[in-house]
């Protein structure tokens, strides 16, 4: 069985590590994330590291969990 997710992240892994690492640790304390809203002002933006990676590098991560999933069913059969 194929898994196109795990496939995707696999490819990106390093690149998601150094920058996983950077958002997680190399950003100075008080420094913030922030969007403007509608009225010009900033309002700072919070998300999970894990969310933003998957979304910079187009990976779903309820698809990835499926495939955890599946992975995990396999080897349940295997072992049986």
């Amino acid at each position: 069985m194929e898994y196109p997710e795990h496939e995707k992240l696999s490819k990106v892994k390093e690149q998601s590590q150094v920058i996983g690492s950077f958002l997680d640790t190399g950003i100075p304390e008080g420094v913030v994330f922030a969007k403007y809203d509608q009225h010009d002002r900033l309002y700072p933006v919070t998300c999970d590291i894990q969310d933003w990676l998957a979304a910079y590098f187009g990976i779903d991560r309820e698809k990835l969990e499926q495939e955890k999933e599946q992975m995990l069913e396999e080897l349940r059969k295997r072992e049986a």
